[in-house]
């Protein structure tokens, strides 16, 4: 508490604290009083005994009696104290407010300075200025804050907001101006000395479209306030973004991802310019003419585009699909190995089957119609064997196989038995087949693979009817037929 009491500010929220605190002070030395009265009463048990207690014990206890008389003189020297520091804390304060006046002022003439500039050139120059005076504007609204806080405080109205909101203001459409400037010689730096494939057509759109608005806006200001210098330098940026904005179409459309070869013989016959690729440089094309041609090579690009979404569905079935494989297991029953597929497999094979019938109806695949042709020769074939095969794989599994499992099939049934070998023969190649090559679409699609699937349904045909007329009763009307 002493030390607390001893404590000297000139910042009035310490002054304000410290005012509280010795407010409080009589209650709490009232509150001490009564635990040290408590001490004091322990102490005469070694009185009473006559027990000889240390030095420092004792000036413990006589400090401990006249401690909160000394607390009660320091609170009261503290309330004079007070005054004294909430004077210096004000002057302090009326000082400061002084000091980011002026500041503030100078910042205002600084905003008015901006109207000196008027050269396109220093647009670069002008925003590293801006960003200054903004930044000199963020810590002075901190300061006014600050500042503003203790007014309230001293009970004394709020100071420098307005001015500070003023400036902000003023600052506002040199920024909106210069910072489009800028934006805009970017956009002229990459339309003189890039290759259409290092523009970003998107975001060269994005600062035209937002540039005009902004730009616009400037040149009202400007005039309203008189400045027709600087209204000059947003009316000569709007114009140049007015010319440049129909051109973005023709820049999107040489920028197109879609554009294959074709494309380009297209544009240089139409154009009569030799137009490589996205490697030209789009001022060197406008100098020699090809925005006479605009409308017919967006219509090329538009061409690309729908062109390039078969291009890409034809791509994504071909690298999706070979990413499922056929697997095989070995039936612990006949010991003979089967294959099977994922659900999914089964779905995604469905499901591009469709697809490439879309594909095949779309208007734009004339580029594609040899690939198409033989993607849809593949995917069906790859249908049709995985179908035949599992009904196959039925067939021998539980009709077939089990029939000839017995000891003497071979002598009872030795014609079938030769029928059965052969099938067996087939169905194990087919097997090594998978296991050489267990991508679903390169076994299923197999010409070898259709072939054998071919001749084993032949002999399951041939077998399960000579197995169905041993089966059948001699005397039946099958057999009177």
């Amino acid at each position: 508490m002493e030390r607390k009491l001893n404590i000297r500010s000139n910042i009035i929220e310490e002054v304000k604290e410290l005012k509280f605190y010795v407010a409080a002070v009589p209650a709490q030395v009232e509150k001490l009083q009564e635990i040290t009265i408590g001490v004091i009463n322990d102490y005469t048990v070694f009185d009473r005994f006559l027990y000889n207690i240390p030095d420092e014990d004792v000036f413990a206890k006589w400090n401990t009696l006249v401690y909160a008389g000394t607390i009660m003189r320091l609170s009261k020297a503290a309330v004079n104290w007070l005054i004294d520091d909430y004077d210096r804390s004000l002057d302090l304060q009326q000082e400061q407010l002084n000091a980011l006046s002026s500041e503030v002022e100078a910042l205002s003439y600084g905003v008015i300075a901006l109207s000196e500039f008027v050269d396109l050139e220093q647009a670069t120059e002008v925003c590293e200025q801006i960003d200054k005076l903004l930044e000199q504007e963020k810590g002075f609204q901190e300061q006014c804050n600050l500042l503003n806080r203790r007014q309230k405080i001293f009970g004394c109205p709020s100071l420098l907001q307005d001015e500070l909101d003023n400036i902000l203001t003023g600052i506002q459409p040199y920024h909106d101006l210069w910072f489009t400037c800028v934006d805009w010689l970017k956009v002229i730096d990459a339309v003189n000395n890039a290759t259409l494939e290092e523009v970003d057509i998107d975001a060269l759109v994005f600062v035209i479209n937002q540039g005009v608005d902004k730009i616009s806006q400037c040149a009202i200001h400007f005039g309203e306030a008189g400045l027709s210098k600087v209204q000059a330098i947003a009316v000569k940026v709007k114009e140049k973004m007015d010319e440049f904005l129909p051109l973005a179409p023709l820049m999107r459309a040489l920028r197109n991802d879609g554009l294959r070869s074709r494309h380009w013989e297209a544009i240089s016959d139409i154009t009569g310019i030799p137009v490589v690729a996205k490697t030209e440089n789009f001022k060197y094309l406008l100098e020699q003419g090809i925005a006479t041609y605009c409308q017919r090579i967006v219509d090329i690009g538009d061409l690309a585009t729908k062109e390039l979404e078969i291009e890409v569905a034809l791509e994504n079935m071909q690298e999706k699909i070979a990413e499922y494989e056929v697997t095989f297991s070995l039936d612990s029953v006949s010991k003979q190995h089967y294959i099977s597929m994922s659900d999914e497999s089964k779905e995604i094979v469905e499901e591009y089957v469709k697809k490439t019938e879309e594909l095949k109806e779309n208007p734009f695949n004339p580029p594609f119609e040899e690939e198409l042709a033989k993607w849809e020769r593949k995917i069906n074939m790859a249908k049709n064997s995985m179908e035949l095969w599992f009904k196959l794989q039925q067939d021998w599994l539980v009709e077939i196989e089990p029939n000839f499992r017995a000891a003497d099939i071979k002598t009872r049934l030795p014609v079938e038995y030769k029928l059965f070998e052969k099938m067996q023969r087939i169905w194990k190649r087919l097997i090594r087949h998978v296991k050489s090559k267990p991508m679903l679409i390169e076994v299923a699609s197999d010409s070898t693979v259709a072939a054998s699937l071919q001749q084993f349904d032949e002999l399951a045909g041939t077998i399960k009817k000579a197995l169905e007329e041993r089966q059948r009763p001699k005397g039946s009307d099958e057999d009177s037929d």
